[in-house]
């Protein structure tokens, strides 16, 4: 992806057969390009996973099912809370899994990301 730079990067432990949500509060008042990428550690054909990106109003801007990593590239549909969803109902293991995010928002110092196992 050109002129990628991740300004938030996190790891999560998606345990074999749950779901594990991210939460990114994005306040662009017109559309803006986010850009992001998502990795399983040592993934290979038996650890992919499912990941489903959803926008404030619950519309899907990105989905990709069975892969070990991912490229993703959407327009936010307005400010909000956009979700991140990585479900790992095939891999019979848990996964270790890392999410770079880059929204082109000056950050605080506080987290922007929350997990949350469901």
């Amino acid at each position: 992806m050109h002129d990628f730079v991740p300004e938030d990067m996190i790891n999560a432990v998606v345990e074999a057969d749950s779901t594990e949500a991210l939460f990114e509060m994005i306040g662009h008042e017109v559309p803006t390009q986010v850009k992001g990428a998502y990795y399983v550690l040592g993934g290979n054909d038996e650890k992919t996973i499912d990941c489903v990106i959803y926008d404030p109003q619950k519309n899907i801007v990105y989905k990709r099912r069975g892969s070990s990593q991912g490229i993703f590239v959407f327009e936010t549909s307005g400010p909000g809370e956009y979700s991140i969803i990585f479900n790992n109902r095939r891999s019979k293991i848990d996964l270790s899994v890392t999410l770079a995010l880059h929204t082109y928002e000056e950050k605080e110092e506080i987290k922007q990301l929350s997990l949350i196992h469901i």
